[in-house]
């Protein structure tokens, strides 16, 4: 039987200096399978994520964010399926501080 290893990292932050929990996806592809992955990040009011959680059921990540929406009184930004539409798409800051962060 495997024994799996995870390594825990302990973030220290005050709770005040984050704005919200930010839900997004990334698509995985490796050799012979290919998901979508789902992660859960805490916005602090200077723009860093700081990621809580990475899943693969859509519905866990929503019931994570959820939770920790509701006890620490932060609003979720649920950015899964937001996609800018490619006539919008300008050459400004505010689209590639979005770009980077969410696309």
């Amino acid at each position: 039987m495997a024994i799996m290893e995870h390594k825990c990292t302990a973030v220290s932050f005050r709770p005040f200096s984050t704005t919200t929990v930010q839900l997004i996806r990334e698509f995985v592809s490796g050799n012979k399978s290919s998901y979508y992955s789902y992660e859960l990040n805490l916005v602090r009011t200077d723009g860093e994520r700081i990621n809580i959680a990475d899943h693969g059921s859509l519905h866990a990540i929503l019931v994570d964010a959820e939770t920790l929406s509701n006890y620490s009184s932060i609003p979720v930004w649920d950015a899964i399926d937001y996609r800018i539409p490619e006539q919008a798409i300008k050459s400004d800051i505010k689209h590639d501080f979005l770009r980077r962060n969410i696309i």
